[in-house]
């Protein structure tokens, strides 16, 4: 499947959503491929004016006129190529080409399951931290990451203590102390990993999860995922450089220092990493677009 567009942006966090709304403001038709949408909004659950992360996501969502016929699946994005002016992203099957403005805003991701249920969901039963997440009275599962069984294990007896049926799934054996946390808390452990969800209703809400033969019925599934970037493979075969490189105007720098016409950077893409919204927002009013 090949698709053209008169602009491209590479991610859907706050940075990248800025951008497609001040690319349709410019009067450009954006492509915006990515995983999910939110980026670390997700996982906050208060910014340092008062809003969720939620509440911040739909706003910038809302300056996207038509963003879900906008956006397109990048949870595969594996190539990026550069031909003169046209550049484009490869992925998943799909293969997405422009001779327009290209943004790059993949910032930091949480690496996850592909989820038969799109991950546009905001609201839709799916969260990657256990901080914001208020449900009471709930069926919540929580999942471990590799490696990750303590800070998921914290996550599970947060979640409990607030009321909540929860089960933990992790493929790592837990140890006895860990085990001991839960089972005085009450909270169920499966080891295995999550090998499908379901999801029922429109818009689509996450009710149950599989772990090897052992289904769990869900309100609230906690992705409990470490960020990691995920752009240095592409920055490396583009530009000759791990990581995004951009001038004080936004614009991609190759490993020679040499501006790539057309090409922008956005939002935490850059090795020094944006800590607050505001940033993120700031790095997209710089962009000379």
């Amino acid at each position: 499947e090949r698709e053209t567009a008169d602009a491209l942006v590479l991610g859907a966090g706050p940075a990248a959503l800025a951008a497609a709304a001040r690319l349709v403001a410019a009067g450009y038709d954006p492509l915006v491929v990515s995983e999910t949408v939110g980026g670390k909004l997700l996982c906050v659950k208060a910014l340092d004016d008062g809003r969720s992360g939620l509440a911040a996501a739909r706003a910038l969502l809302d300056g996207v006129p038509g963003w879900r016929q906008r956006r397109r699946p990048g949870g595969e994005v594996d190539a990026l190529e550069l031909d003169g002016q046209q550049k484009t992203l490869r992925g998943s099957g799909r293969t997405y080409t422009t001779t327009g403005p290209l943004v790059i805003a993949l910032g930091a991701s949480v690496q996850h399951f592909d989820l038969q249920t799109e991950l546009d969901f905001l609201d839709q039963g799916l969260h990657y931290a256990a901080d914001w997440v208020e449900a009471a009275d709930k069926n919540v599962t929580v999942y471990a990451s590799r490696g990750g069984a303590a800070r998921a294990v914290r996550a599970a007896l947060q979640v409990r203590s607030r009321g909540n049926a929860v089960t933990l799934i992790a493929p790592d054996e837990l140890s006895d102390g860990q085990h001991g946390q839960l089972k005085a808390a009450g909270v169920r452990a499966l080891q295995g990993r999550v090998t499908e969800t379901r999801s029922e209703g429109d818009p689509p809400r996450i009710t149950a999860v599989r772990a090897r033969d052992v289904e769990v019925t869900t309100d609230v599934l906690i992705w409990n995922e470490p960020f990691r970037s995920r752009g240095k493979g592409l920055f490396q075969a583009a530009f000759g450089t791990e990581w995004l490189r951009v001038d004080a105007r936004g614009r991609v720098l190759d490993a020679a220092g040499e501006i790539v016409p057309g090409v922008f950077g956005a939002g935490d893409a850059r090795e020094t990493e944006s800590r607050s919204l505001a940033e993120a927002l700031a790095s997209v009013e710089r962009l000379a677009l």
